[in-house]
């Protein structure tokens, strides 16, 4: 909670600096990102938030996701979350930025980059950020999304038709 974060213009550039809380509390436009991890058999990974997390406790997302520190890169984000979230290793040079989000109410208001990513390593979730994971396919993502179920969080509801329409090849 007392990471800090830039925060940034309506043009995605730095205007200061505040803790995330602040942030979060004064609904100022910040950076982060998502990334979508698929394992070249058809499957994408998605995770349940632990009930911990003070933003979609217990709700499915993106495999990964997170703030953009202050001076960090979305690119070097991106590589971190990964890191921390999944325990995976990526080059920045696996990950293809797929999609861009304007900030606004329904995203916390982040610029948000939203990253695909391929692998066949062996995922180990973080138990304080993640309760739950599992790989599911296609279909099974486009059934779930299709129903609007409460259990998602907004981010997964848009960011996967974009997904599907940039990243799968049909």
């Amino acid at each position: 909670m007392h990471e800090l974060l830039d925060i940034v213009d309506e043009n995605d550039r730095v205007i200061g600096l505040a803790t995330r809380s602040e942030i979060h509390r004064t609904q100022r436009q910040h950076r982060a990102v998502h990334m979508l991890v698929s394992n070249g058999d058809g499957q994408v990974y998605l995770q349940k938030r632990a009930p911990s997390k003070d933003i979609n406790p217990n709700c499915w997302d993106s495999s990964a996701a997170g703030h953009v520190d202050s001076g960090e890169s979305y690119l070097d984000a991106a590589v971190r979350e990964l890191s921390e979230e999944l325990g995976i290793l990526v080059p920045t040079s696996d990950l293809n930025a797929f999609f861009t989000r304007r900030p606004c109410a329904s995203n916390g208001f982040e610029h948000q980059r939203i990253y695909s990513v391929c692998t066949r390593q062996t995922l180990t979730p973080c138990i304080d950020e993640i309760a739950e994971g599992k790989w599911l396919s296609i279909e099974e993502i486009d059934a779930w999304v299709a129903t609007d179920d409460k259990a998602l969080t907004r981010d997964l509801k848009t960011l996967w038709p974009v997904y599907r329409a940039n990243v799968i090849q049909s």
